[in-house]
């Protein structure tokens, strides 16, 4: 008899453990279910669009049979969207595009690297992105030139992920575009073949073109400067740095988004973005009008009077400092770089004798080397605009981009290099760039405009 109770007792247990796990089975516990045979999809949830609704492996190789991982993810390209892994897995659908990419300036930046590198040293060829010297310590002007670009000005390419902050994280390589990630959801891919004018802005912030399309100016770094609540909000700092909100370009207001000037982009042949150009639109313009005339448009740039205002910061300094120095740098620690936020945030100001050696990451090889570059500024500026002649002698909008001084200060917190200026460039470090702040001409810069076209001084 205490058999049978027994055996009554164990199917009672087993009955109420399986009707216990039919309920549960329909729990997600905030995580996807595991289904075994499924391939990549066993561990990994991916959400593609339609025109790339195809087997993992095609893009990312590796063995979605094997049952495991280390045997799975053999020969595994982990970022098919890299420059390098593009080469590989996108070219066999896309080889026009990915040779385009590979010579267009996002990719090469020979413009940034050139316009820095020519300014310190004008007798050089610059040295292509993937030859910029890396020097630890430094014992070069060179070597602390291309410091400052690896660690300081080139933290926004197609080679890394962005900054920590929400808006300027971003896909590698052509995902940099095409591709936006996906906050907290590791995996899903949600491509676009339309660029959105969010991914542009997740390199162009700052007081760089794109930002001004949308109609913001960077605010000054020191913390005076900075807003912690707005309206009875916090104000607003998902690309690491505040702004002002400033008046948009009347392209925006009427709903173009970056792509629609920028029509090809830079994957097309010989990597150039043949983009839109204003008369491509306004093919109607009246040559009564005073500077429309072609022989006028051909010595004038339109923005030059019609852009509302444009980027004016001068006196920049750029301050690579190895000396732990942090009560200095405190204030201006929103510089738009979230790891040199947190590591000034989470020091003990109160005891310098355990402040760490300072460090900062290498934007190309994600390595921490010794080292902080800080910045400053003598003034932020929207206004005025500032006009000169660019090389063919026309009319322009300039900005003083090589406005810059270097200074470097080593471990012992001696100064090594003291306000180092550009040789070489035009008074100011001013060049010409166009600014997307289009809006109706301004009549006093209009005068001047003409006054400029008929020599007057």
């Amino acid at each position: 008899m205490s058999g049978i109770r027994l055996v009554a007792t164990l199917i009672w247990i087993l009955a109420w453990t399986v009707f216990a796990a039919s309920l549960l089975s329909g729990c997600e516990w905030g995580r996807p279910k595991l289904t075994f045979g499924q391939g990549c999809k066993t561990c990994h949830v991916n959400v593609v669009l339609k025109d790339h609704d195809f087997p993992c492996e095609r893009c990312h190789r590796g063995d979605p049979k094997a049952l495991k991982k280390e045997v799975a993810h053999r020969g595994l390209i982990k970022s098919p969207s890299s420059p390098n892994g593009a080469r590989v897995a996108c070219i066999p659908c896309h080889e026009r595009e990915v040779k385009a990419a590979d010579a267009s300036s996002h990719y090469t930046m020979a413009g940034e690297i050139g316009a820095v590198w020519k300014a310190f040293f004008p007798g050089d060829i610059p040295p292509r992105v993937s030859e910029l010297p890396k020097e630890v310590p430094v014992r070069t002007l060179r070597g602390l030139v291309a410091d400052l670009l690896r660690r300081r000005c080139l933290r926004c390419h197609v080679y890394s992920h962005g900054d920590g902050y929400p808006s300027t994280r971003r896909g590698l390589g052509c995902a940099a575009c095409h591709m936006r990630p996906q906050e907290n959801k590791p995996g899903i891919h949600k491509l676009y073949r339309d660029v959105p004018d969010e991914n542009c802005l997740s390199c162009h912030y700052g007081n760089f073109v794109g930002w001004d399309y949308v109609g913001r100016f960077e605010k000054d770094i020191p913390e005076a400067f900075q807003v912690p609540f707005r309206g009875g909000r916090r104000e607003n700092f998902s690309y690491g740095v505040q702004w002002i909100e400033m008046a948009p370009d009347i392209h925006r207001g009427l709903g173009l988004r970056c792509t629609d000037c920028h029509v090809k982009g830079p994957c097309q042949e010989g990597g150039k973005d043949d983009g839109l150009k204003c008369l491509d639109c306004h093919k109607d313009l009246s040559e009564s009008i005073p500077g429309h005339d072609p022989r006028s448009r051909s010595r004038v740039s339109c923005d030059a009077c019609h852009a509302l205002w444009s980027f004016n910061d001068r006196g920049r300094t750029l301050v690579r400092q190895d000396m732990a120095n942090y009560w200095a740098w405190y204030d201006l620690r929103y510089q738009g770089i979230l790891g040199l936020q947190e590591f000034l945030e989470e020091m003990d100001l109160s005891d310098p004798l355990v402040w760490p050696v300072p460090f900062m990451r290498d934007a190309f090889t994600g390595e921490f080397l010794p080292g902080i570059w800080y910045q400053v500024f003598g003034e932020r500026r929207w206004w005025p605009v500032t006009l000169g002649l660019d090389k063919r002698g026309r009319i322009r909008v300039m900005r003083p981009i090589l406005d810059i001084a270097l200074v470097y200060v080593d471990e012992d917190g001696f100064v090594i290099l003291d306000a180092l200026r550009p040789q070489g460039v035009n008074k100011g470090g001013l060049l010409p760039y166009s600014p997307h702040t289009i809006g109706r001409a301004d009549l006093f810069r209009t005068m001047k405009v003409m006054k400029m076209l008929l020599g007057i001084t």
